[in-house]
């Protein structure tokens, strides 16, 4: 937790390494405070003690608690390349149909290629398949026709 405090004003100085102590050891709120540099009171919230957590990511998590989610769950939804879904399934796929610059010489230079990972990536569908078009020039337009 001290690696997410600024130095001086969540803990003291020399003391954000913990390099004296036992990692069997346990700790409560006073240990810490008297033994171990903590310098955030009680009555901060998490976000004023970890105060080196970037503010999209402070932002982010409490808007999920505030939602009521529970952040140590698996996530519900999962972000993955077409070639790291190969063998996965979803109940729901949502299939951006834009093209990198190599994807776009591929297509062209050898068609076949590209319509196989483009049909992986859509038979990883149980239930629904959502195509999401590019807001580019470089697109699989063969998705859409």
């Amino acid at each position: 937790m001290y690696e997410f405090m600024s130095s001086g004003r969540g803990v003291q100085r020399n003391f954000k390494k913990l390099t004296e102590i036992d990692d069997r050891e346990t700790f409560d709120y006073e240990k810490l405070m008297f033994s171990h540099g903590l310098l955030v009171g009680k009555e901060s919230t998490w976000y004023q003690a970890l105060d080196r957590i970037p503010y999209g990511k402070v932002m982010y998590i409490r808007q999920l608690m505030k939602r009521g989610v529970n952040i140590w769950q698996r996530p519900q939804i999962e972000l993955s390349t077409i070639h790291g879904a190969k063998g996965g399934e979803a109940d729901n796929v949502v299939l951006l149909l834009d093209l990198s610059r190599k994807s776009e010489e591929a297509l062209q230079n050898n068609p076949d290629d590209e319509h196989r990972v483009f049909y992986v990536g859509a038979t990883r569908a149980r239930k629904e398949l959502w195509l999401v078009r590019s807001e580019s020039d470089r697109e699989y337009l063969e998705a859409i026709r």
